[in-house]
């Protein structure tokens, strides 16, 4: 009867649906985030005004931090996951939108290249494997890395948005989906995989939403600190302001594991270099998943 009555009940607050369309939300999609809506509903119920400061102790995608960094909120996040943290720190970042627009367009022409990449032949990342399916087509992982070689020759202001373009792209033409705690082959994925010309355009197209979202829903990055670490040993040392709300989304209890469902771009984004590497951040979070060992 609570749950009936309960006033915000199909509002689409509960999940993160829709969320592909919102300004800088839809640089990433991360399926098991919630709604900004969510965020701007306890923003407005509890009186937060916009110089008081939101906290978030587990940021994952950084939907919290995100919505009040467009509110002009101080935000402090923390996010144990280096993608995550990754991720959820590029969406707050601001330059000019001209020169990120020149400098995607110049990436952009350095991705008819093919560069050999050190994941081809490991686990499920190409063909030739033992268990007779993989992730990327051979070439759309060289046109992949061949733009991750020219990130290094782009300008720091813009490097890490270009990195999150590249990542976007290339799981844009994984031959797997996210299926709650897994990656899943769909009937038939073989004789409809991705090719370069297609990695190329998903990158071009994300490219010019970013571009868009610079222009229309700037932020002021000064104000919002996304920490790599566990919350529990950090949040005393890096502030010792009072924040006004936490919000923050809880860890499933349902052997979610965040570093195993996201592997492919803790190994792409060369957050990881090996299985030891990727289980020592599996052992670190705060998880359900039991198997973890």
């Amino acid at each position: 009867m609570l749950n009936h009555n309960f006033h915000l009940r199909d509002k689409g607050l509960s999940n993160a649906l829709g969320i592909e369309s919102l300004a800088r939300h839809r640089w990433y999609f991360v399926k098991e985030g919630f709604s900004p809506k969510l965020v701007e509903k306890a923003l407005e119920t509890e009186g937060v005004g916009s110089t008081e400061l939101l906290l978030d102790p587990f940021a994952g995608s950084g939907t919290a931090p995100l919505t009040g960094a467009l509110a002009g909120m101080k935000v402090r996040a923390f996010e144990i996951n280096p993608f995550l943290r990754f991720l959820s720190n590029t969406k707050v970042q601001q330059i000019r939108p001209a020169k990120f627009r020149d400098h995607a367009d110049i990436l952009a022409q350095r991705l008819d290249r093919r560069v050999p990449s050190a994941l081809e032949g490991y686990s499920t990342f190409t063909e030739g494997n033992r268990w007779a399916r993989w992730l990327f087509p051979t070439d759309v992982l060289r046109t992949f890395e061949a733009g991750r070689e020219a990130l290094k020759s782009c300008a720091s202001s813009s490097r890490n948005l270009l990195k999150l373009a590249l990542l976007g792209s290339i799981m844009d033409c994984c031959n797997a989906t996210r299926d709650g705690k897994c990656l899943r082959y769909a009937k038939g994925w073989s004789e409809k995989q991705s090719s370069a010309g297609d990695f190329k355009q998903r990158f071009q197209e994300r490219t010019r939403a970013i571009t868009e979202d610079l222009e229309t829903a700037p932020i002021n990055p000064r104000v919002v600190r996304i920490i790599q670490g566990d919350a529990r040993a950090l949040v005393a040392k890096h502030d010792s302001e009072k924040f006004r709300i936490c919000i923050t989304s809880p860890r499933y209890l349902n052997s979610f594991d965040y570093s195993d469902v996201y592997r492919p771009e803790l190994f792409l984004g060369g957050f990881v270099n090996s299985n030891k590497s990727l289980m020592k951040i599996r052992l670190q979070t705060v998880r359900s998943h039991l198997q973890a060992n």
